[in-house]
């Protein structure tokens, strides 16, 4: 599930929060099971829905059951959020959780593409830290005729950041997508992480800053 090609964000959590990457050890044992034990397919479905719903959504939204299978020597779990579908996975025991496999070859092949990012470079990592000097204005005109759309979601954080970055929700409406609202849209586009940026239908992999947006299109 990497059609955004977006390694460090996964869209499953519709709170607050995004879960970059990362494997979270969750407090799973509510069933008595000792070392060793391993769950049924259904007592699995149980307590990853529980896990899913009640402790990482907190009431933001509701995450359906699809189906249970067994891959690599885990159950995978497959939900639908939001109308987007993604599959998460469990051990056998109950203990560990995994939000998203992911692929170590087509990363590799996707690093080895990427320019080094400098990590000290602060502010062109914080969209809401832009030194653009150009009317934004003019910029979302010219993002709209490149064809650049940004697909985000209400919930997610880093989408509110773009968002600030253009200074505001109606700034940058000509060239943004509300995925809560335009779910058929945004699954026709592959999006399943957020927010995602498209140039042409074609993911936007740089710097998520107006310099780099501008950049990008030939916009500036």
């Amino acid at each position: 599930m990497l059609k955004d090609k977006n390694i460090l964000s996964l869209a499953i959590v519709v709170a607050s929060i995004m879960i970059a990457g990362a494997i979270v050890y969750p407090n799973l044992q509510s069933q008595k099971n000792s070392e060793g034990v391993v769950l049924s397919q259904e007592e699995a479905t149980t307590l990853t829905m529980d896990f899913i719903n009640n402790t990482m959504m907190q009431g933001q939204a509701i995450a359906s059951f699809s189906k249970i299978t067994e891959e690599y020597g885990l159950y995978k779990i497959e939900i639908i959020v939001e109308g987007q579908p993604f599959s998460s996975y469990l051990t056998k025991d109950g203990k560990f959780f995994f939000p998203e496999a992911l692929n170590v070859e087509e990363i590799k092949a996707l690093a080895a593409t990427q320019p080094p990012v400098n990590i000290n470079n602060q502010e062109s990592q914080n969209p809401s830290e832009t030194s653009y000097s150009g009317d934004i204005n003019s910029l979302v005109s010219c993002l709209k005729e490149k064809k650049f759309v940004v697909y985000g979601a209400d919930w997610c954080p880093y989408c509110a950041e773009v968002v600030k970055s253009f200074g505001g929700k109606e700034v940058i409406e000509p060239v943004y997508v509300e995925c809560t609202v335009e779910e058929t849209l945004c699954r026709e586009k592959g999006v399943t992480g957020y927010p995602t940026i498209l140039i042409d239908d074609k993911p936007y992999q740089g710097q998520r800053t107006l310099e780099g947006f501008a950049a990008a299109t030939n916009c500036g």
